[in-house]
């Protein structure tokens, strides 16, 4: 999507109704709404992109490691910034059309932050102990791994002290408020 880009071409609007939950009129009104974002929150002359400091500021959240996996996840190709491709897929999951095995790989992925396909204890206690401080909320370590350890005891299931995603899955299907917010609702029209 480049540096000095205004609008989309055609091939690549197909290429975005094909590969996202969005129809043309909503990939054009998003491709205004990231335009206008990544010149409000860039230091620099608007370069088509947004890094992670301007992702910050975009979603309104505190620094923490949940926004940084998130950033990674939006980040599909690693340079360490998000075109408008990668903004567009990265959103299509939390829209209210993205499916639920969409937005449980997403959320999975999070959690797994060495990115071996397991969350460990200390990948959970991590995401944990960032979620909450986003939310300016403090527990003591003791509580901490308390619910660490009690979400490992309902979802490994085969005891090997790691949460594969089908025991993620399960547990979700369980608990489905864990991911309620994975679907946020864009007023498009």
């Amino acid at each position: 999507m480049g540096q000095g880009k205004t609008k989309l071409k055609t091939n690549e609007l197909k290429q975005l109704i094909e590969t996202t939950h969005f129809k043309q009129d909503e990939i054009v009104k998003l491709y205004e709404h990231f335009k206008t974002l990544s010149k409000e929150s860039s230091k620099d002359a608007d370069d088509g992109y947004v890094d992670k400091n301007e992702f910050h500021t975009i979603l309104g959240l505190k620094e923490s490691l949940f926004v940084d996996r998130m950033f990674i996840l939006f980040d599909a190709d690693k340079d360490n910034r998000i075109d408008f491709k990668e903004f567009l897929c990265g959103l299509s999951i939390f829209s209210e059309k993205g499916t639920m095995d969409e937005k449980l790989k997403f959320s999975f992925k999070i959690y797994d932050i060495d990115g071996d396909s397991f969350i460990s204890k200390l990948e959970l206690g991590k995401l944990l102990e960032a979620s909450l401080k986003e939310n300016s909320l403090e527990l003591p370590q003791e509580q901490l791994d308390g619910i660490v350890n009690a979400t490992f005891v309902e979802a490994d299931t085969d005891k090997d002290e790691k949460i594969s995603f089908d025991e993620y899955r399960v547990l979700v299907t369980k608990h489905p408020t864990m991911i309620a917010n994975m679907t946020i609702t864009t007023n498009l029209k």
